[in-house]
């Protein structure tokens, strides 16, 4: 039996396991002929492009319910090592350490953030890289009226100006308001007083 071996489930990981399968199908093939696998860290394709939304519950999608349907293995665990010499992946998960064999390989693990190392940045500033990232934003901003009040409570800075730059700083408007009508109220029955400002 031959076996293609899909690293990464983002979006280049999943399209080239569903077309796979596809191709699969076509040629009158099935699993006991050509096995393919899907090796991702979670259990999850999560939509990065959407990571900035107020509601991230619409932006994952179960890969069992995608891959399952058409065949395809799906494996949850983080790659350790590639062997192109003898054509095997290792890979760690929650059954320890274990290594397949493959005939094609599809090297689709994507990109991660890398934070410069500037003294502060990692415990004040948030990003949207992951759908982990995106909720920590998102928690971080509704418990914002529950604090301290202080200067630039409701300032934003957003650092980039392409699509995701821009897509965070227009949601930024809705999420602060929000948080702000969540506010407690004061002992005179108002709201205490908030101004939105964003920088970018």
């Amino acid at each position: 039996m031959q076996r293609i071996l899909v690293l990464g489930a983002g979006f280049a990981g999943l399209w080239s396991a569903v077309g796979a399968a596809r191709s699969r199908r076509e040629f009158g093939l099935g699993p006991h002929d050509i096995e393919i696998v899907v090796v991702n860290r979670t259990a999850w394709h999560s939509i990065r492009v959407r990571n900035y939304e107020a509601d991230l519950s619409e932006t994952r999608v179960p890969l069992e319910a995608v891959l399952g349907p058409i065949g395809v293995t799906h494996i949850e665990a983080e790659v350790a090592d590639i062997d192109v010499s003898q054509r095997r992946v290792a890979f760690s998960g929650s059954g320890g350490t274990e290594a397949l064999a493959y005939n094609g390989l599809v090297f689709a693990l994507g990109s991660r953030l890398v934070r410069p190392r500037i003294p502060g940045l990692e415990a004040g500033a948030f990003d949207v890289d992951t759908y982990e990232a995106g909720a920590r934003l998102n928690d971080h901003i509704a418990a914002l009226p529950f604090g301290q009040a202080s200067p630039g409570q409701y300032t934003v800075l957003v650092v980039g100006g392409g699509l995701t730059g821009i897509e965070v700083a227009t949601e930024m408007f809705g999420k602060l308001g929000a948080a702000i009508a969540r506010a407690p109220r004061s002992g005179h029955g108002t709201s205490r007083s908030r101004n939105l400002n964003m920088l970018g």
